[in-house]
């Protein structure tokens, strides 16, 4: 008798761990959008996103310091009231009323790598991230974009260009897969 029961065991115990390791699997988010940085006419920094597919459904604003890239710490994060398709944006100093602030922007600091992304609360759509410092924020002027324009071979390095919000738009999006 334990043979029999040891074998359907043995069977259950395999397939379960199939089961956990696909889904752990399809944990990660699918990356549908990319970012771009502009300004206010104060210079106060605004977060951009461009969904590049037709379903991604993205509704937090994310940033965070990678000057120690170990451990990014969340300087900002805001999320919309209602999804964003197409294209968006975040004030990060003022959001507006469509939003709501999980963590206030503080004073950027010179010298550190900043990240602003976007996500899905679900965890089902994410970004392409831009990263900037005080120094590249300063270089934008309103109604500029800094964005990834494109990537090394490698895939791994992105190049950035700063450009019109016409051409952030009219962009093929620029994700490193």
């Amino acid at each position: 008798m334990n043979g029999r029961l040891s074998w359907p065991r043995s069977v259950l115990l395999s397939v379960s761990g199939c089961v956990v390791a696909l889904s752990l699997a399809g944990c990660s988010p699918e990356f549908g959008a990319v970012s771009g940085l502009s300004v206010d006419a104060s210079g106060r920094p605004i977060g951009l996103l461009l969904t590049c597919s037709r379903d991604a459904r993205l509704d937090v604003a994310l940033l965070q310091d990678y000057t120690v890239t170990a451990t990014p710490s969340t300087v900002g994060e805001w999320t919309a009231k209602t999804a964003l398709t197409g294209t968006g944006s975040v004030n990060l100093s003022e959001p507006g009323p469509g939003w709501s602030t999980k963590t206030q922007l503080g004073t950027l600091v010179d010298g550190r790598r900043y990240v602003i992304s976007w996500l899905s609360t679900s965890n089902r759509w994410a970004s392409e991230a831009v990263s900037f410092t005080v120094a590249d924020l300063a270089k934008i002027p309103p109604g500029q974009v800094r964005f990834v324009d494109s990537v090394s071979a490698d895939r791994i390095t992105p190049h950035y260009r700063v450009a019109t919000m016409a051409d952030f738009q009219g962009q093929e999006c620029v994700i490193r897969q």
